[in-house]
Formats: structure tokens, sequence, C-alpha cells
């Protein structure tokens, strides 16, 4: 085991199991900041993904009587068959520049949604937009282990000012697909036992992330909620960008 990635994995994963338990995502968005310098792209996005798994399990179970089941069916089907797809072709695949891409919109995104917001208040989507989100969350879930962005943003326009509802099914959908991309990811090759050691630390980290989280959750209502999302679209979209940028 390679001790040095040890408070790399640690540190950022406490910081994210509390911004996820705030906001319904965000838990591999730090991490997947530092472990592509150190080791490659897809591997690191596999031990987000086990990192986040068991913070999704621990949440989502919790607050399970609360969740909304109909509404996860389409979309899982969807974002299930894009992100199997992505991380069986993602060996093959520039993935350098579709991050720069994807931080793009995700900046855009939260600007959209910002505006929108403040004009003429949320709206839910149709069927094609839920298609979209679903395919997009599906495809940068595969990629580079973030998934939470778009699907956030599609469930909490969805489920409204219901906060328990919206953390409840997000991490519950989270945990499913963690769970198939994990499978898909051993399957292929990509995630090895080595990888499992070192995401042990990052489940730790999740763990004491979402103890300081649930501290908070009680004292945020609805409304900071969404600015609280729209700000961690906008964050993660730059850091994405200047990550690939830069290094």
């Amino acid at each position: 085991m390679d001790w040095s990635l040890i408070p790399l994995i640690f540190i950022p994963t406490v910081l994210g199991g509390a911004f996820q338990t705030l906001t319904g995502f965000g838990s591999g968005i730090l991490l997947m900041m530092v472990l592509p310098l150190f080791i490659p792209l897809l591997q690191a996005s596999a031990i987000s993904t086990v990192t986040g798994l068991c913070l999704t399990f621990s949440l989502g179970m919790s607050l399970r009587k609360h969740a909304y089941y109909r509404g996860m069916v389409f979309p899982l089907v969807i974002f299930l068959c894009c992100s199997a797809t992505a991380i069986h072709i993602g060996p093959s695949v520039n993935t350098r520049l579709l991050s720069v891409l994807f931080g793009l919109f995700l900046i855009g995104l939260a600007v959209w949604f910002h505006c929108i917001e403040k004009t003429h208040g949320a709206r839910k989507f149709g069927k094609a937009a839920t298609v979209a989100f679903a395919a997009l969350s599906g495809v940068t879930s595969g990629w580079f282990g973030l998934s939470g962005p778009p699907m956030a943003v599609y469930f909490m326009t969805q489920l409204g000012d219901d906060k328990m509802r919206y953390i409840a099914t997000t991490q519950i959908f989270f945990f499913i697909i963690g769970a198939f991309n994990t499978g898909v990811r051993i399957f292929e090759g990509i995630l090895t036992w080595h990888l499992l050691s070192l995401a042990v630390w990052g489940v730790l980290g999740m763990w004491l992330g979402k103890t300081l989280g649930l501290k908070l959750l009680s004292r945020i209502d609805a409304g900071k909620m969404r600015s609280l999302i729209h700000a961690g679209l906008a964050v993660t979209g730059l850091l994405t960008v200047l990550k690939n940028i830069i290094f």
C-alpha cells in the first residue's frame, strides 16, 4: 500500500462527506481533484465511487421512509445503460478534453438554474429532459466518478421543498448506481484489490464527514439548500476546468 496516498484520500472525503450530507451530492468532488494527479483517471474514479457507497447507503437507509421510489425508476434505467457503456469505452476516450467540457457545462447549468429560479421559480422536467440529465450523469459517472451534480438538480426540481425526501431519494439512487458501477469496474478489471485497500480510508473519511453534515442539516431550509446546490455546481465545474487546464 502507498501510505502517502492515505491523507490525500482521507481529508477530501471528510469534507466531501459533509458536503454530500447537506446537498445530496459532492462526496467525490474533492477526491477527484486530488487523486488523478497521482493515479490514472479511471482508477481514481473507481476509488471515488467505492468510498461513496457506505455514505449513500447509510444516509439512504436512515431516511428511506422519505424516499420517492417511483420517481427513480425511469432515470435509473437510462443512467445504468449509459454508465456501463462509458466505463467500457473509457480506456479509449480522451477524458481530459471531455472533463473541461463537462466543467464548463456545470458552470453554465448553475448560472442557468439560478437565473430561472429567480425569474420563474423551479420547474419540473419532462421525459426528454429526464433522459438528457440521466444520460449525462451516467456518462460522467463512468468517466469521471462525478454523477451527482446533474441528478441533484433534477431531483431537487422534481421533489420541491421537501429536503428529507430529496436527500433520501438522491442517496438511495446514488447507492444503486454506485454499486452497479463498482461491479462493472471489477468486471472490466479497472477496480483491483489494491485500490479497494485505499478506498477503506475514504470510507472512514466519509463516515466522519456525514456525522458533521447531519449536525448542520436541520439548520438549513429548502431555499438555502437550492442555493448551496447551485453554488456546488459552479464550484465543481470551475475546479474541474482548472484541474484539467493547469495539470
